[in-house]
């Protein structure tokens, strides 16, 4: 479903220009370091979902993460694997395993597919899916043929729909899809 979409009634000059988007979060996320493997929120390698717009810190104050910086790429093992360090939005802050050591990432709109990983050691991370999610829902209206929609935006309006009656509008909470009820 586009991110645009426009509704039109039949009988009255009224339009509604609706626009999906996200409303970025902040999001806190413990790291440990145990036998090879990371702890994150004291799940074993969890498979992430970095969604789009959100910043994800991750603590790596604990004393187990001594050597073990976590860091992103989009290759499956990161730098073990001729794969190189993603880098866009992300900040490393101090020494893994010493206070107010974090590793931060702002997920970028059309972030690729993550892989977590450490530069110390082979095999040590997960898959970070970087999936676009809506959670906000704004409507712009024509008021009844004075245009209060720019013409950027109104360029970006291409789904039309027509009805004598109107119309509720909200988000599917699981799947962010724009749900439009006559």
């Amino acid at each position: 479903m586009a991110n645009y979409s426009t509704f039109k009634f039949k009988d009255i000059n009224e339009i509604y220009g609706i626009k999906r988007s996200r409303i970025g979060s902040l999001i806190n996320k413990t790291v440990t370091y145990s036998g090879g493997k990371f702890f994150i929120d004291g799940v074993t390698n969890p498979i992430l979902q970095l969604f789009e717009g959100d910043t994800i810190k991750f603590d790596q104050a604990d004393a187990s993460n001594s050597t073990y910086t976590l860091r992103f790429s989009t290759s499956v093992d990161g730098t073990h694997t001729s794969g190189s360090e993603y880098t866009t939005g992300v900040t490393v802050n101090g020494t893994a395993g010493s206070a107010g050591a974090y590793t931060q990432i702002v997920v970028a709109s059309g972030a690729p597919t993550l892989y977590y990983y450490t530069t110390s050691i082979a095999n040590t991370g997960n898959i970070a899916y970087t999936p676009e999610l809506f959670n906000s829902l704004s409507v712009t209206t024509t008021n009844r043929g004075v245009d209060n929609i720019s013409s950027a935006d109104y360029a970006l309006f291409t789904e039309v729909f027509y009805s004598p009656t109107g119309y509720s509008f909200s988000i599917d909470s699981s799947t962010g899809n724009l749900i439009v009820t006559n």
